[in-house]
């Protein structure tokens, strides 16, 4: 009986552990950038280099792992450490920016406060 609970004690904390982190993983369904304290989740819609205004940031760090971000760090979870971020013509940073990728420029847009 020893044996069985000594067994069985390791193997359901590895299975509870790995299955804490799978969870956490999956709470991040949409690629995203916070910038400035408001989170900006990421659009499909592509933007023409004429529609940006100017460059107000690049992202800071990346991680594809759940955390909380540091404070006053540009984060996201899909863009990596060094991509650019452009405000768009006739529209709010606190709405929308534009983030470059491989394919050109996309909307992210804001909702809201991080964390709010």
């Amino acid at each position: 009986m020893k044996k069985f609970i000594c067994w069985l004690l390791p193997l359901m904390i590895v299975v509870v552990s790995c299955s804490n982190n799978e969870g956490a993983s999956k709470d991040w369904k949409n690629g995203f950038v916070l910038y400035h304290g408001y989170n900006y989740i990421v659009s499909e819609d592509q933007l023409k280099e004429s529609e940006l205004d100017k460059k107000v940031g690049e992202i800071q760090k990346f991680s594809d792992n759940e955390m909380n971000a540091p404070n006053g760090t540009i984060f996201s979870n899909e863009f990596k450490k060094g991509t650019p971020l452009y405000s768009i013509k006739h529209l709010d940073k606190e709405t929308s920016l534009a983030v470059k990728s491989d394919d050109g420029f996309i909307k992210i847009t804001s909702n809201g406060k991080y964390g709010e």
